[in-house]
């Protein structure tokens, strides 16, 4: 073999070193944009269920708040029973003095009842109330979730972009060499 054989030889084998270099990158960036890819798919599917559970939330958050609304009828409801009560109850005492029994004040007699009802009302629109802000954090918290996996989708985009520049690098690489290699392999036989 003469010398210059021997150098067409060792540049050809460079350029091999080269294309299965450039080869070995460009499977690695493959593989790199397919987990990309598969990570992806499964952040879609977190995002349309945290949107799901988002939606569910914000439909009880409305039907909650609509009910805590009628909180001040409900109030005003309880004081016009109580005025009724008071004007019944002055009428059943006028009503009682033409009779020979012992009268009694309604308001009297009603008032425990009264008091267990406003206090059960009370309680039930305060749990109301409480309810109304767990499901509000709930929302919050989903949002800052959904955010999230909007911003790493985001940068699995942008790490594709980088994989796909890899590959077409690598393949530039691997057209050069195999020019490289048949220039070489001809000059070897020559």
């Amino acid at each position: 073999m003469t010398s210059d054989q021997q150098h067409h030889q060792d540049e050809y084998y460079a350029a091999k070193r080269r294309y299965e270099s450039a080869y070995s990158d460009k499977r690695h960036a493959e593989n790199q944009i397919s987990s990309i890819i598969n990570r992806r798919n499964q952040i879609i599917n977190q995002i349309n269920a945290k949107t799901a559970e988002r939606k569910r939330n914000n439909d009880s958050l409305s039907k909650l708040q609509s009910s805590s609304a009628k909180n001040s009828e409900v109030d005003s409801s309880v004081r016009d029973t109580e005025a009724k009560l008071a004007t019944a109850s002055e009428a059943f005492r006028t009503f009682g003095e033409a009779s020979h029994c012992k009268q009694k004040k309604l308001t009297d007699v009603f008032s425990e009842k009264n008091a267990r009802s406003k206090s059960s009302i009370a309680t039930a629109f305060s749990k109301i109330s409480s309810v109304i802000t767990t499901i509000q954090q709930k929302i919050q918290e989903l949002n800052g979730q959904i955010s999230a996996l909007e911003r790493e989708m985001e940068d699995g985009k942008s790490r594709e972009r980088y994989w796909n520049g890899v590959i077409s690098s690598c393949n530039s690489t691997m057209n050069s060499a195999s020019w490289d290699m048949a220039y070489h392999q001809r000059c070897m036989n020559s």
